[in-house]
């Protein structure tokens, strides 16, 4: 029986290990796997054996604990859609049949063996297949830049990427809708007409923006995000991070925001260890182990854990949101011991991206009840609360708001030209267009003498070459503007490059 424990144990990493999640988990994401499971099994070997000598009748109980631990990755489906009553309910209704058939051993093993080797074979499967198609990443970035050590530009700067926010008038084609934003656009914020991000995908855009370059084209192969953003920070130079390079010459500091889907707490750059010096923790609990639990009820422990490493750097508490990246700016620049200067906060706010979490009165209710026509208008709403927040707080500073992709469409039914999309609750007919994918809302409070520059090829890469310019006082060197199209994880599109045009 000790054998089925420790197999339902790793059960749950089984899983885990799809062809979806496959490609983004790095080597040093392996490594953590392996500790942290190697803890589990010598806890649980210490507790089976000790109970194994003295009450001996009691082990075949104990695999309760695994098995309430593989259905507790089931957890967040199951509340969704019915409520934490129904979770409890369905847990111990497994329980109880557990406890009626246990002395029908023989049975009840051959049963849970089968299943565990049924999953067992389909991740065997997975992983082989990404094994054999594996292969390095060819990025490739000729873009070259030195610091100009006579700049006397000392501001701090504020990139707030905006997941997935399409630009205003493509929003209001999509949606038939008539917002306006002017309230939004003053004396000190202009905005780029029709702007469109280089790639259509996070992972690319801010690697894009990070290493100021097309690094990705129609020539690259890959197969994983070992080369990409996030990894891409933590791993030795694989390609030239010029725009992180530039900085780190640079007297400024730069600070990381995200959110649950590109998390910070690994990035010597995050905000939630800027006041310590050894992150051992936050590198414990990294991005694998969030995307590992986050189904699962023991996410909200490790929330817990970093709400608590948060709260202890800042010296206060903290309603911790990983997903509302301006919120958790703003609670850093009013509650932190540092008085920020010559610093650059790269801010990865969730919003409007799915999971749409706003109602119509723009409170957040969870599970999700809105959609991305809502989700967008309570983040104009947000917007402008951080402007407000900026003027009064750091009026000086620079400040760019810009979404990282467009509007990424789940199709449901196809048509002749249109296609009927499910953006929420509600299904939208659009017309498709592949350039809505690479939509790109912006906002741009920069110095006077730099406005001349905001232009409609100010995509991703360009945009990284702008603030360049701004700390080196100097003009910027723009490439002519590219858009290529790429997949994620789990797409038929993922690892290869489309170039498009947009008319």
């Amino acid at each position: 029986m000790y054998l089925l424990n420790i197999l339902y144990f790793f059960l749950p990493l089984i899983n885990f290990l799809n062809d979806i999640n496959l490609p983004q988990i790095s080597n040093n994401d392996y490594i953590w796997i392996s500790i942290f499971y190697l803890v589990i099994l010598f806890l649980f070997s210490l507790i089976y054996f000790f109970i194994f000598k003295f009450f001996n009748k009691v082990t075949k109980y104990l695999f309760i604990i695994p098995f309430t631990y593989f259905f507790s990755f089931f957890y967040k489906d199951i509340f969704n859609y019915f409520g934490l009553n129904y979770f409890i309910l369905f847990n111990t209704s497994l329980i109880i049949l557990y406890l009626i058939f246990i002395n029908k051993t023989i049975y009840l093993k051959r049963f849970l063996y089968i299943f565990f080797f049924i999953n067992f074979s389909i991740f065997l499967i997975n992983f082989v297949e990404f094994s054999i198609k594996n292969n390095e990443t060819n990025l490739n970035s000729n873009f070259k830049i030195n610091y100009n050590k006579k700049s006397n530009f000392s501001e701090n700067i504020y990139v707030i990427f905006l997941d997935s926010m399409v630009n205003i008038e493509d929003y209001n084609s999509i949606f038939n809708d008539n917002v306006n934003i002017d309230f939004l656009t003053n004396n000190e914020y202009a905005k780029v007409n029709n702007l469109y991000s280089s790639y259509n995908t996070t992972y690319a855009a801010l690697t894009a923006f990070l290493t100021s370059d097309y690094m990705l084209n129609t020539n690259s192969e890959y197969t994983n995000y070992d080369h990409f953003f996030p990894n891409i920070v933590n791993t030795k130079e694989k390609i030239k991070l010029n725009f992180l390079n530039f900085i780190n010459k640079t007297d400024y500091r730069l600070i990381h925001f995200g959110n649950r889907f590109y998390p910070d707490e690994t990035s010597p750059y995050s905000y939630g260890v800027i006041n310590t010096k050894d992150n051992f923790s936050n590198k414990l609990f990294n991005k694998t182990f969030f995307f590992l639990f986050e189904k699962s009820y023991l996410d909200g422990i490790y929330k817990k854990i970093f709400h608590k490493k948060l709260s202890q750097v800042i010296k206060k508490n903290v309603n911790f949101d990983s997903d509302d990246a301006i919120e958790n700016l703003k609670f850093l620049l009013v509650n932190s011991d540092n008085k920020f200067k010559k610093t650059l906060f790269l801010v990865h706010h969730l919003y409007p991206h799915h999971p749409y979490v706003y109602n119509k009165k723009c409170e957040k209710k969870k599970p999700a009840t809105g959609n991305y026509k809502i989700n967008y208008k309570c983040t104009l709403l947000k917007i402008k609360d951080l402007q407000n927040f900026l003027k009064k707080n750091d009026p000086n500073s620079t400040v760019i708001f810009i979404s990282d992709h467009g509007l990424k469409l789940q199709v449901i039914e196809k048509k002749k030209n249109q296609t009927n999309y499910q953006v929420g609750l509600e299904n939208f007919l659009i017309d498709k267009k592949t350039k809505y994918e690479f939509s790109s809302f912006n906002l741009f409070n920069v110095p006077k003498d730099y406005r001349k520059f905001l232009k409609r090829n100010l995509d991703t890469v360009n945009l990284s070459r702008l603030i360049i310019s701004i700390i080196n006082q100097t003009e910027p060197e723009f490439e002519p503007t590219k858009h290529f199209l790429l997949g994620y994880p789990g797409e038929k599109r993922f690892g290869k490059v489309e170039r498009v045009y947009f008319k």
